[in-house]
C-alpha cells in the first residue's frame, strides 16, 4: 500500500511541474545575392557586394519558434535604420528559414550594412556586410562550355572527366574603371602555366562578364 501512494504522489507531482520550454535559437545570417525558388537556398552568399545591385536576400535559420512570436528584422547603413521588416509565426512548425530582401531599384547604397534580429522586441541575433564602390570579382565559376556571344557558362562543375581537354572560368566583375588592364593565372598543381595566350591578358570596364578557356587537345 506504500508503494502505491508513493507512485500516485510522484505522478501528481510530474503533472503540476511545469515542462521546460525549449529556448529559441537563431543561426548565423547568411547575406546572398538570390536564393532558390525552392529549398530557400542562398545563391553566392558573400560578406562583400559591389554597389549598384537591385536586391541583397538576409537568411536565418531558426529553431523552436513559438506560435504568436513577432521577430523583427531591421536593415541599418552606417548605424542608421533604413528599413525594418516585421513576422509574426502563426505557423505549428518550430524550425524553419527565415528570409527578408532588401530591394532598392536604383542601385542599394554603399556602405557599412547591419542586420539586428528581433525576438519579442528582444535583440537575439545580429549580421554585417559591405557594399563597395571598388573594382569587384564575384567568386570564379568554373564549367565545360561558355556561350561565344553572351559569355553564358554552360555545365557548372568544379570536377572533369580524366581526359577533358577544355576548361572554362567565368569572371563576373563590377565597378571596373575604364579599360582597365588585368590578367587571368592558369596554374596546375601549384605550378603556373606559360605558353601560348598565357597568361590572359585583357581589359575590363564597367560591370559584366568575361569567360575564358584553357585547353589542351592531349
Amino acid at each position: 500500500m506504500r508503494t502505491k501512494f508513493l507512485l500516485l504522489l510522484i505522478g501528481l507531482l510530474l503533472l503540476v511541474i511545469p515542462s521546460q520550454a525549449q529556448e529559441t535559437t537563431f543561426g548565423d545570417v547568411i547575406f546572398a545575392l538570390d536564393i532558390s525558388l525552392q529549398g530557400t537556398e542562398p545563391i553566392t552568399p558573400l560578406s562583400v557586394f559591389p554597389n549598384g545591385l537591385p536586391v541583397i536576400v538576409a537568411l536565418v535559420d531558426i529553431e523552436n519558434l513559438d506560435v504568436g512570436t513577432t521577430i523583427t528584422v531591421q536593415w541599418l547603413l552606417n548605424g542608421n535604420l533604413e528599413t525594418a521588416f516585421a513576422y509574426t509565426h502563426e505557423s505549428t512548425q518550430t524550425s524553419f528559414r527565415l528570409w527578408t530582401p532588401l530591394i532598392n531599384v536604383n542601385g542599394i547604397a554603399s556602405g557599412s550594412w547591419t542586420v539586428r534580429i528581433l525576438l519579442n522586441g528582444d535583440l537575439v541575433q545580429t549580421g554585417a556586410f559591405e557594399i563597395t564602390a571598388a573594382p569587384f570579382v564575384f567568386p570564379i565559376q568554373f564549367g565545360t562550355a561558355c556561350g561565344r556571344f553572351t559569355n553564358e557558362l554552360y555545365g557548372d562543375t568544379t570536377e572533369y572527366e580524366a581526359g577533358a581537354q577544355s576548361i572554362y572560368a567565368l569572371i563576373r566583375y563590377a565597378n571596373f574603371p575604364q579599360s582597365t588592364p588585368i590578367a587571368g593565372v592558369w596554374s596546375h598543381n601549384g605550378d603556373i602555366l606559360e605558353g601560348e595566350g598565357l597568361p590572359v591578358e585583357t581589359t575590363l570596364t564597367g560591370n559584366g562578364q568575361r569567360c575564358f578557356h584553357i585547353g589542351d587537345a592531349r
